[in-house]
């Protein structure tokens, strides 16, 4: 990364492009990264070290580089997807079944001042790619077909507080690609080459 080695994680200079000192380290892949404050990070992906600590999947990354001692256990799969929840909690959706132990289906938060795994726990059928937050609602895309035990073809929104399902539920065939504060994006073609269509979902009103 701009000619320099790093392995899954640098960071660039905003405004000049240039390569930053800031160089954790990672053997494995790193599929997400999200700031934490203070110039940190959380990052996830499949690795079990990371800045040559041990951690699973799930680890708080500092503004030096260095891992904080904060530690999510998350296993036994990848974390694909993180996101900053409503009042102070971190979001991550992953093909995981726990959280240091407890028991999780796909979907799990965290109480960002204390780092403890929180009990909102909606039950995703199968795989979560993409999770947004607005204050009212959790939106969430993937290759599932249910969460909570009722239907969902690969989009919903969720209650932050309960994890209930409400009811939002454009049909988004494959998942979404990203999510932002005010949109959910979702493109799809016949083949990999495309040609692609192209929609955005409101996180509002569907």
């Amino acid at each position: 990364a701009g000619g320099a080695a790093r392995q899954n994680l640098a960071a660039f200079d905003i405004t000049t492009g240039a390569l930053l000192p800031w160089n954790p380290g990672s053997i494995s892949p790193v599929f997400q990264v999200v700031p934490s404050g203070a110039g940190g990070v959380f990052v996830g992906g499949l690795f079990e070290t990371i800045a040559g600590q041990a951690r699973r999947n799930l680890a708080e990354i500092d503004a030096s580089g260095a891992v904080t001692p904060w530690v999510a256990d998350a296993r036994p799969d990848t974390v694909r997807a993180i996101a900053a929840g409503p009042s102070g909690t971190l979001l991550v959706s992953s093909g995981l079944t726990s959280f240091g132990h407890v028991a999780r289906n796909r979907l799990a938060a965290f109480d960002l001042s204390t780092g403890d795994l929180l009990l909102w726990a909606p039950a995703a059928n199968d795989g979560v790619s993409v999770i947004g937050a607005t204050g009212a609602r959790v939106t969430v895309s993937g290759r599932f077909t249910a969460i909570n035990g009722v239907a969902a073809d690969s989009g919903a929104a969720l209650d932050p507080v309960t994890g209930a399902l409400l009811p939002w539920s454009p049909t988004l065939p494959g998942g979404a690609t990203f999510v932002d504060d005010t949109w959910m994006y979702w493109a799809a073609g016949p083949s990999p080459s495309g040609p692609y269509v192209l929609e955005r979902y409101s996180l509002a009103s569907g």
